[in-house]
């Protein structure tokens, strides 16, 4: 299971040992190219595949919201202090 950067991982070779049904299972849920996947995609695909692959979302969460939320809501305030936006 690879949660951390996908930089960290070398997918090609990933990809290579998943072909060879190497692992009992894969889990992922993050890439170094989010669009190149492509062949990790097809093998999921298959019916008795055992690799789970899910976009990176550890980001998405309540707090993680608010505290976004927060932040712009700052930098509009700065922007209207300035008189930036009338």
């Amino acid at each position: 299971i690879n949660t951390s950067r996908g930089e960290l991982v070398d997918e090609s070779y990933l990809f290579f040992k998943a072909e060879k049904s190497f692992f009992k299972g894969l889990a992922v849920d993050v890439f170094s190219k989010e669009i190149d996947i492509k062949g990790l995609l097809k093998l999921s695909k298959k019916k008795e595949s055992n690799i789970i692959l899910t976009p990176h979302i550890s980001g998405a969460t309540f707090n993680s919201f608010a505290k976004t939320e927060e932040f712009i809501f700052k930098k509009l305030l700065k922007l209207l202090k300035w008189g930036l936006y009338e």
